[in-house]
Parts: structure tokens; C-alpha cells; sequence
């Protein structure tokens, strides 16, 4: 989905998941701090559409939101859309 409005809006699509974790490999977390240095230099962005929801840096993302799209899911597809990505993607 933000893939999508990104590309309606001219905005930078922004993925939580591949700034958390480290490229190419198996869902292994990058230390905290660079974590958190991708997210403030994304968010420093004019436009930007973000999707991911880590809560250590909510509040900095929503004080430069002008709006948030919340989905709501069921838990059981949520629980196997991980497991999916976790068991069928592991270098997403």
C-alpha cells in the first residue's frame, strides 16, 4: 500500500522492515541506534509515506505526519502473514 500511494503522490516510500534490518539477510536487526539515525533521516524528508509499525519511534513519525492510515486486521492474518515472510522471504 505504500508502495502505491507513493507512487500516486510523488512521495519517497519509506519501509520500516528494510530499515530495521540489515540488507540481505535473514531478518537479523541492525543496532538500534542505526536504526533509529535511517528513521530520523527518512522522517527529515518533505514527503514521505511510511508503512511499519515499530513503536520505539512513533512519536517522532507522528509528529511529522499530516495523516496515518490504520488497517485493521485480523490477528490470525497477521500471525501467518509473519510466518510467511519469516519462513518464505527470509532475505526480503
Amino acid at each position: 500500500m505504500a508502495q502505491a500511494i507513493a507512487q500516486a503522490r510523488d512521495y519517497v516510500p519509506v519501509h520500516l522492515d528494510q530499515l530495521h534490518h540489515l540488507p540481505n539477510t535473514a531478518w537479523i536487526p541492525r543496532p538500534r541506534q542505526d536504526f533509529m539515525a535511517l528513521h530520523c533521516t527518512a522522517i527529515a524528508k518533505e514527503r514521505w509515506v511510511m508503512d511499519g509499525n515499530y513503536l520505539g519511534c512513533l512519536a517522532q513519525r507522528l509528529a511529522r505526519t499530516t495523516g496515518v492510515i490504520v488497517l485493521d486486521v485480523p490477528t490470525i492474518v497477521s500471525v501467518l502473514r509473519y510466518l510467511r515472510r519469516s519462513w518464505c522471504e527470509p532475505y526480503r
